[in-house]
């Protein structure tokens, strides 16, 4: 479940992993939140040199719910609205096009998710209605529909993709910033740059010390000395990581 992306520099590595981290996001964020948080600046989706106002992606994955082999196919479009005529930086990110299609079991290329400017149709996956019996209704157009679902009855596969897409992420680690002892309370995700490190691991010390267990196992192949790890918190927005030595 891990990648390693390697290149020469300006191969477009950077380029990649934003557009990765981006159409994750946007499962679960507004658009210009995720834009936010995978780009300096959001305009960065864009081609600014072509002058072009908007930006497709397209996913396409196979996944398995119970004794269904599924494949999905995602597209959506993103469009920006200038700030003003020529300016390099967009007001606002709206949802020009959205669609999601499935096929393996009883489904066989069908639209389990069509958003067109915030007028979207649903697939109710339990019916057996011939047609299909479809939902309608409104979205917000700064958002996915696909960010908004929550009907896990019937919606189980859309659900499903929304799940997998929402667990995309990249890491590109600062040393600088993964030393930091800042804090987010209940932060539980690491940052692309690390910086929420320690915050991270305190919360996995107190929550699932299992899983800290196996950490410990593997930091250890990097650091044969590594006992422990403690830690202190004096306020909440910052929490310090302390590394305990066996003697060599």
């Amino acid at each position: 479940g891990v990648n390693l992306l390697v290149g020469p520099n300006n191969a477009g590595k950077t380029n990649l992993c934003h557009a990765l981290r981006f159409i994750s996001l946007t499962a679960r964020e507004q658009l210009y939140i995720a834009a936010a948080l995978c780009a300096p600046e959001p305009w960065n989706l864009f081609n600014v040199h072509a002058g072009a106002d908007a930006c497709e992606f397209e996913v396409r994955c196979r996944l398995q719910l119970g004794d269904d082999k599924l494949s999905f196919r995602y597209c959506l479009e993103i469009r920006g609205e200038r700030t003003s005529p020529g300016a390099p930086g967009w007001k606002t990110l709206r949802v020009e096009r959205e669609e999601l299609r499935v096929t393996g079991g009883r489904f066989k290329d069908e639209i389990l998710l069509d958003n067109h400017e915030g007028r979207a149709r649903l697939l109710h996956e339990e019916s057996w209605d011939a047609p299909p019996y479809r939902a309608e209704t409104v979205s917000p157009v700064d958002s996915t529909m696909l960010s908004r679902l929550y009907d896990l009855e019937t919606n189980r596969r859309a659900n499903l993709f929304k799940s997998y897409l929402s667990s995309w992420t990249y890491y590109d680690l600062s040393p600088d910033q993964m030393r930091s002892s800042l804090a987010i309370p209940m932060d539980s995700r690491l940052r692309p740059t690390g910086a929420n490190l320690s915050s991270v691991l305190y919360s996995l010390h107190n929550e699932r010390p299992r899983d800290e267990k196996k950490l410990l196992d593997a930091l250890r192949l990097v650091e044969p000395g590594l006992d422990v790890m403690s830690f202190q918190s004096p306020d909440p927005q910052h929490v310090y990581l302390f590394h305990d030595l066996r003697s060599q």
